[in-house]
């Protein structure tokens, strides 16, 4: 943050501004001014319409709704051995957070048909306790 003083008037005014670097061109605000950019921005911006990745909608459902729920569980499972993916399933159902009726076939179908979990149907069924 830059300081700038301005005289005029025999009174000394104090002004902070800042420097933004956007696409490696460099312009000068006032915070004051940054502050009722930002202010408007805030007021156009419909935080309801945040997009997720469409295994998050079809996850949701079955996390009883919990979009935050569904999205941690796709970070728990990415990359990790199929066993482990089970197991983060009944670890989930013990603690209710997951809908028992649905981790049979639709939970196996949305992880398999988005490649988190390749094993067959029948080998999710023997893990899984639903």
């Amino acid at each position: 943050m830059a300081n700038y003083y301005h005289y005029g008037s025999g009174a000394t005014h104090h002004h902070k501004e800042i420097n933004i670097r956007i696409n490696g061109n460099v312009t000068t605000q006032s915070v004051s001014e940054l502050v009722r950019i930002l202010s408007e921005d805030a007021v156009d911006t419909d935080y309801e319409d945040v997009t997720h990745p469409p295994i998050v909608d079809e996850l949701a459902p079955l996390f009883f709704g919990n979009r935050m729920e569904a999205e941690r569980f796709l970070k728990m499972v990415d990359g990790v051995r199929p066993t482990e993916v089970t197991q983060m399933v009944n670890d989930l159902l013990r603690k209710e957070k997951l809908l028992r009726s649905c981790c049979g076939t639709r939970l196996w179908s949305i992880l398999h048909d988005n490649g988190l979990y390749n094993p067959s149907v029948q080998n999710w069924r023997r893990q899984v306790n639903t």
